[in-house]
């Protein structure tokens, strides 16, 4: 229902619509605003809150019956000779449990011992080979899953009025079950209706008020009757029209050839989709909307549009391979996306009247935008043109806007004069599209307007441009920019080119020229910048031309991937205190191996912090963790990832070897953030704690190796080396024959912890 109202786009179509046909509630739940707005009638107003009501109150009593009080299994025979077993509910009420029965015509009961039967239980008709036909009475409420399950001879089947559900698992196993009369208060026909195999009738209930878009495509239907109580609904007896047949809900039973009812306005969403042998429809003047999928995946030949047409929604006619002619009349307004994809057309011509047409129109077609064959036009005298480079454009009171590059196959766009605006998505994934050349006057390139053309890589920004829009030339190959004096604004990664938010490639865009007269833009270290309003900076793209990067201090926000996927940049520096980073602004490819923070105030003794991330595997994972997560460059981050590479650094860690780094350097490097432990976390310093204390010996041995005597003493005052385990290391050291350390070692233990050996003379 909620598409139907969406194709009544103009107010007059609503308002004539809506008289016909309930609206989504989900959208629409007020119905009494509905009868204010002229919408529906008052009598169809009155008569859905009366089938609203009652179906609540069906489905409350059927929820009920699972926490009902229930009595011993019973049996009753009736004058059929079936027998059934059943249970009593609350003392009030009847569920069927099973039956056996080898009746032709299987009649449920409506009442056992005085009592309603309310409910049959799962598979309560199962099996039952004799069983041609089964009608349920009008107290039964709920069925239970399988109720008639591989009932192989059941050919015909009534639900009960007062029901308001469906489930094809109902007849599962029925493979010729041919005529089925829905549940009374079912509020929707859905595909799942037939899913029985040899369906051929199909009665709809008198509360039914609507069918989901395509509820017909895979009927095998020879017959379709709706209850003359229903409101909202009626039939032709091969296809389903809202009361009044105003709107073409679907084509149940498949034609060949279908006549559409006079004065019908709507034809609704996949009203004959699917119907694979349908080769002609003749449509009435009356009808006004035509609904997305109405005609797909048709047999249909040729098209003539109705004098009252206004609109044609998305893939209207998708996929009519043999559809070969249309002809669009002057009225049309509106064409939506993909209409006449995947068909047989080589031309396609429309009215002065249309107002919007959305794109692609007709992919997959023999249509061709050439300047010599234009096989696709719009009349003059409209708000909307076609030129010779597929361009469309649409007249407005400033100039001529461009909307669209039709032409999928157009290497080049040169934007005809007098535009003054790029819309959103003008070129929006062009695979084709190499070279743009705009015109003086241009004023605004749109969001996303060269989105994803990757094969872009020319385009001039002419002087009078003001605004380049968020993500206008995301995910292209742009190689070179010059900004005029009069550019003011670029959105949010506009110039973010192919693949360097994945980081599968470096910024395309590697020549950035700023005009001498433009006071907002410049470039520095290979960065453009911006100044804001309050006189601050900001980084908007880096061009990964060069090696060391110095931030200026005036800088307070930097742009998502504005580093992003950079191979160039070696050294970084940067003023600490920019919380405004964009997400993955420094995912950079590679190890920066300085990074420099300054400080605006002393921190601990430091006016900055020097960060070198290890050369190793861990050490560029834990570089690119810091700086892609929220923190960025916040100190706490860096140091909290750094201290985590420095613990994985060395080979010493067998689950994480890596050959980059020895055992020496990463003992130094852990010694010398437990000397100078700003920012270090808890949990880090327990972790470097440990790995120094459970390597010792072999860390002793890696620092003597390398004649370090300031080390070992780093160890003593760090509390590492102590009376304890001193003398292991002495031994350890002494066994690879290295006299001086371990005389060294000798003089710690005296020095440090009293402990001599008499045979030894310290005063040489």
């Amino acid at each position: 229902m909620k598409e139907l109202l969406q194709l009544a786009s103009n107010n007059e179509l609503a308002h004539e619509f809506g008289k016909w046909y309930s609206p989504d509630k989900s959208e629409h739940s007020d119905h009494a605003d509905q009868a204010k707005g002229g919408l529906w009638s008052a009598a169809q107003i009155e008569h859905l809150h009366k089938i609203d009501r009652e179906r609540d109150a069906v489905r409350d009593r059927a929820q009920s019956f699972d926490a009902a009080r229930e009595s011993e299994e019973r049996e009753w025979a009736d004058g059929t000779g079936s027998v059934w077993r059943y249970t009593v509910l609350d003392e009030c009420a009847v569920r069927l449990l099973a039956c056996d029965s080898t009746a032709a015509d299987l009649l449920v009961p409506s009442a056992v011992e005085g009592k309603p039967v309310v409910a049959l239980a799962n598979r309560a008709c199962s099996g039952l080979r004799e069983a041609r036909a089964a009608v349920l009475p009008d107290s039964v409420l709920s069925l239970g899953s399988g109720v008639f399950y591989n009932c192989s001879n059941l050919r015909r089947v009534a639900l009960p009025s007062r029901m308001a559900s469906f489930d094809p698992g109902w007849f599962r196993g029925c493979s010729h079950l041919e005529e089925l009369t829905l549940p009374g208060l079912l509020e929707e026909i859905t595909p799942s209706v037939f899913e029985a195999p040899s369906l051929k009738t199909l009665v709809v209930g008198a509360g039914t008020t609507c069918a989901a878009p395509g509820a017909f495509g895979k009927s095998r239907l020879e017959a379709l009757s709706v209850d003359p109580e229903n409101a909202f609904l009626e039939t032709d007896g091969l296809a389903l029209y809202t009361k009044g047949r105003k709107a073409l809900v679907g084509l149940a039973v498949h034609q060949d050839e279908y006549r559409i009812a006079p004065g019908c306005r709507i034809i609704c969403s996949k009203a004959f989709n699917r119907h694979s042998t349908l080769a002609r429809v003749d449509l009435p003047d009356s009808i006004a909307s035509i609904g997305s999928y109405a005609f797909a995946h048709t047999a249909i030949r040729e098209f003539t549009a109705p004098a009252q047409l206004r609109d044609v929604r998305e893939r209207a006619f998708f996929n009519c391979r043999k559809l070969e002619r249309v002809l669009l009349g002057d009225g049309l307004e509106y064409v939506g996306a993909n209409a006449f994809s995947d068909t047989a057309l080589a031309h396609l011509r429309f009215p002065a009247s249309l107002k919007a047409m959305n794109h692609p129109v007709a992919e997959g077609t023999n249509i061709r935008f050439t300047a010599s064959d234009q096989a696709i036009s719009i009349e003059e005298g409209g708000v909307l043109s076609l030129d010779a480079h597929g361009g469309l454009y649409r007249r407005c009171a400033d100039g001529l806007h461009l909307e669209r590059v039709m032409d999928p196959d157009a290497t080049t766009l040169v934007v005809a004069c007098g535009t003054v605006a790029i819309e959103p998505q003008a070129a929006f994934n062009h695979r084709c599209l190499e070279t743009v050349v705009l015109p003086a006057g241009l004023a605004s390139i749109g969001e996303a307007a060269f989105k994803g053309c990757k094969s872009l890589r020319s385009v001039n920004l002419p002087e009078g441009l003001v605004s380049i829009g968020e993500e206008a030339f995301l995910d292209s190959n742009i190689e070179a920019l010059h900004l005029p004096a009069s550019l003011a604004h670029i959105g949010s990664m506009a110039l973010v080119t192919q693949g360097v938010h994945s980081g599968r490639a470096a910024q395309s865009l590697r020549d950035v020229e700023v005009s001498k007269d433009n006071r907002r833009f410049s470039v520095e270290s290979g960065m453009l910048l911006e100044r804001k309003n309050d006189g601050s900076l900001a980084v908007i793209a880096f061009t990964d031309t060069e090696e060391d990067v110095y931030i200026p201090d005036a800088v307070k926000s930097i742009a998502p991937y504005a580093f992003a996927s950079s191979r160039a940049m070696r050294r970084l520096r940067v003023l600490n205190g920019i919380s405004d980073v964009g997400i993955r602004a420094f995912s950079v490819e590679g190890l920066i191996e300085t990074i420099r923070i300054d400080l605006v105030e002393p921190i601990g003794g430091h006016d900055h912090f020097t960060i070198r991330f290890p050369d190793t595997d861990r050490g560029r994972h834990q570089q690119y963790v810091a700086f892609t997560s929220a923190a960025g460059l916040e100190l706490p981050n860096l140091f909290e990832n750094y201290d985590a590479a420095i613990m994985n650094a060395s080979s010493f860690n067998l689950a994480l070897k890596d050959e980059g780094m020895g055992l020496y350097e990463q003992a130094k490097l852990m010694m010398d953030r437990l000397k100078d432990p700003l920012f270090m976390t808890p949990a880090n310093r327990q972790m470097i704690t440990r790995a120094i204390e459970d390597h010792l010996v072999d860390i002793c041995k890696a620092l003597s190796s390398c004649g370090d005597r300031l080390a070992l003493d780093d160890l003593a005052n760090l509390g590492f080396l102590t009376e304890e385990n001193i003398a292991s290391v002495i031994d350890r050291i002494a066994s690879v024959r290295d006299a001086a350390m371990t005389a060294h070692l000798l003089e710690m233990r005296r020095r440090w912890f009293g402990q001599c050996d008499e045979a030894l003379d310290f005063s040489l």
